[in-house]
């Protein structure tokens, strides 16, 4: 929504609401891991329909109808780089984000349609390049308002009972290869009323592994060694 002022109609407000997403189709898409980063993310011949309501008035008339775009062949690239906070927790950040729509095509419907389509078709290459730079910026905006903040709600510890807990918070930021991704937990026990630092150093924990397996889960003497 918004104010534009004209010579001739002096003020001309305008108004979409509504919005809708009617269909989304993303057939090409693929995750890849990025040793020593995180993860590529690419997408590929995507589409997207959205309908909604459009209001344009001024002091001499008022028209409105509804509106419907399409955009085809969505192309989007972006790395996800993993890390760890201060508290053990994991934190995602993009790098190298790029995207490309081929098409656009915007058509409204109501009073004088015929004529506001004819405008649109002008604007349309402007919109486009518009929509091209926002999806990076909306993408960076998702991280830092929804994923981020619930990383940052996940839990580090358990209670066992009433005297012991765990901790399993990150040491080191996940570590990623090219047919694996390892998460260093802590993996130690501490007691809940007095909680002071292990006289104990975890050694680094290696095991072999031959990627035939989803999941593998390795423990060290120092997990059991701190419930002693």
């Amino acid at each position: 929504s918004g104010i534009k002022h004209t010579n001739a109609l002096h003020q001309l407000q305008y108004n979409i609401d509504r919005v809708t997403i009617r269909n989304v189709n993303l057939p090409d898409m693929s995750i890849i891991l990025v040793p020593n980063l995180g993860l590529k993310v690419a997408m590929s011949n995507g589409y997207i329909e959205t309908n909604g309501n459009w209001q344009i008035k001024s002091k001499i008339f008022r028209t409105y109808g509804t509106v419907k775009a399409q955009i085809n062949n969505i192309a989007i690239t972006f790395y996800l780089k993993f890390g760890k906070d201060n508290t053990g927790r994991p934190t995602v950040s993009i790098t190298d984000c790029a995207s490309y729509i081929s098409k656009l095509h915007i058509s409204v419907s109501g009073k004088a349609s015929w004529l506001y389509n004819l405008i649109i078709r002008w604007y349309e290459p402007s919109l486009r390049r518009y929509l091209n730079d926002k999806i990076c910026l909306e993408l960076q905006e998702i991280l830092s308002e929804k994923i981020n903040p619930f990383l940052q709600t996940m839990p580090v510890t358990k209670k066992i009972d009433k005297y012991v807990g765990i901790d399993y918070s990150l040491t080191s930021p996940p570590a990623v290869e090219k047919d694996s991704l390892t998460l260093s937990l802590k993996g130690e026990f501490y007691n809940l009323l007095h909680h002071t630092n292990v006289p104990l150093s975890a050694p680094p924990l290696d095991f072999l592994v031959d990627h035939g397996r989803m999941l593998y889960i390795g423990f060290s003497e120092y997990f059991f060694n701190t419930a002693g």
